[in-house]
């Protein structure tokens, strides 16, 4: 019986992206269930500016990667990203200390919000470099 989450499954945790926003901005994901990839979701735009990605409301399992990657080529090129109410299970990078990613990794996060997830059984929590103007708070590492 299908209870209403659109579930992507990529079959080998090992390879693959879930979803990549390549370069757009104004992008919500809501209420998604994404696991077996190597990145659940990537959001980067190497040569400018990201506006308005919202990631809310979603499950996040059984990754060899970050499982929020978020990366612009400069150190403050990304503004009102929201990343809330989610859950990650599951989700490696290479450490439990952010040396070399998380949960959630962000490279020049301005104007934004990282609230309300829920981290459990993966390395590394919120990681990344280049926050301003930036809430994160009541986010649970167990």
């Amino acid at each position: 019986m299908w209870n209403g989450t659109v579930t992507l499954d990529g079959g080998d945790r090992s390879n693959g992206i879930g979803i990549d926003t390549n370069l757009n901005s104004y992008i919500t994901i809501d209420g998604l269930n994404i696991s077996n990839y190597n990145m659940p979701i990537r959001i980067t735009n190497p040569f400018g500016i990201v506006y308005g990605i919202t990631v809310k409301n979603s499950q996040i399992s059984r990754s060899n990667n970050d499982g929020i990657y978020a990366y612009t080529g400069g150190e403050s090129n990304f503004y009102d990203l929201v990343i809330e109410n989610n859950s990650f299970n599951d989700v490696y990078s290479t450490d439990n200390y952010c040396q070399y990613g998380g949960a959630i990794w962000l490279l020049g996060v301005n104007s934004s919000v990282i609230r309300n997830n829920l981290i459990n059984n993966s390395g590394g929590g919120i990681c990344g470099n280049y926050f301003s103007y930036t809430t994160i708070e009541n986010n649970h590492h167990f």
